[in-house]
């Protein structure tokens, strides 16, 4: 069961892009899930995908004697829950947080690159969710200087 967690049913093994395809996948559940329930309900879904990975990812690392593999994904899913949690459910949002977020968990800026030095479970779960909060404090950002600067102009 962990390495179906933590790969996110294999989907981690795919030859190119694997954290780019675990974004997507986590992209598609929130749009999904959000029909269901309030955007909000993503940072608890998030939560709850984190224990779970954070236990998926531990038993995997022992089981394959690595430290943070490519095909662990989970922590993309994780992360970009936490980023669409605060943005419209619509495909022009969606994409820029993808994008977004993938600049962050890629460039990982202090303090996710500090954090991703530790290569723990719980380090390679917890960069992505410093990566999603980034992420969702720069849509925030991009929110407000829409709202609030252009649309005075």
């Amino acid at each position: 069961m962990a390495k179906y967690i933590a790969t996110c049913f294999f989907i981690g093994h795919a030859r190119y892009m694997p954290g780019t395809l675990g974004t997507l996948f986590g992209a598609i559940f929130a749009y999904i899930f959000t029909h269901i329930f309030p955007p909000i309900a993503l940072v608890p879904a998030s939560a709850v995908i984190f224990l779970a990975g954070w236990w998926a990812t531990s038993v995997y690392q022992k089981n394959t004697s690595t430290m943070d593999p490519p095909e662990i994904i989970i922590d993309e899913v994780c992360g970009i829950l936490l980023t669409l949690s605060i943005v419209p459910v619509n495909i022009a949002w969606y994409s820029i947080a993808i994008v977004i977020f993938r600049v962050f968990d890629i460039a990982k800026p202090y303090p996710i690159s500090k954090i991703d030095k530790g290569k723990t479970a719980f380090h390679v779960m917890f960069d992505d969710v410093i990566a999603g909060a980034f992420s969702a404090l720069t849509l925030w950002i991009l929110a407000w200087i829409n709202v609030t600067i252009l649309s005075s102009w």
